[in-house]
């Protein structure tokens, strides 16, 4: 059935039994008051930003000496409910990593995506126990798809037809969404905290 199809059919029924402000699917993890539709304001920080997604790099000579093991910073990531991703760059750099900020945006992360039709690990923080979503090869900068003026549970559909979506974004009011995903880039391995 085609979305326009879909459309018809759902407004045109007299009877809405269906909450449409609410992700219907136990393959999304929610991530509240995030912006995960595209990377623009991208910079340097220590904390979240409602202008742009932002990185604290841990390794700050870029070189093999000063590299954190990915478990390590999993421990970090867990120690701030602020952190939402791991980003490792094998033997180059670490940086635990923010998504924008935005009070009137949820986003929804696919949990078993990842670019090219791979399936996501899951991997546990040593003794801290915060779980975590695992790409691999996998760019961290959020990449756009799509806009649609549609409501949550039909912007969540979308995405589960398209299988290069790994995550939406929706608006407060209900009536707009962004697809969007993650690129594939060698030797990149990257981590999103779905629970602490």
């Amino acid at each position: 059935m085609s979305l326009y199809a879909l459309l018809v059919a759902i407004y045109s029924t007299p009877i809405h039994a269906v909450n449409t402000s609410v992700v219907l699917s136990d393959n999304y993890f929610v991530l509240p008051n995030r912006w995960v539709g595209d990377d623009s304001g991208y910079a340097a920080g220590t904390q979240p930003s409602v202008d742009g997604r932002r990185y604290l790099n841990l390794n700050i000579d870029h070189s093999p000496n000063g590299w954190i093991k990915d478990d390590v910073m999993l421990q970090i990531c867990d120690g701030r409910t602020d952190c939402d991703f791991v980003s490792s760059h094998y033997y180059v750099a670490t940086e635990i990593e923010f998504f924008r900020r935005d009070p009137d945006k949820t986003a929804y992360i696919h949990k078993y995506r990842c670019p090219d039709g791979l399936t996501a690990s899951n991997i546990t923080a040593p003794l801290t126990g915060g779980l975590y979503k695992e790409c691999d090869d996998t760019f961290d900068a959020p990449s756009a798809m799509a806009t649609f003026k549609l409501p949550p549970f039909l912007c969540q559909q979308s995405c589960d037809q398209n299988t290069a979506c790994m995550m939406f974004t929706t608006n407060a009011a209900g009536d707009t969404c962004w697809l969007s995903h993650f690129e594939t880039t060698s030797g990149v391995k990257l981590y999103v905290k779905v629970a602490v």
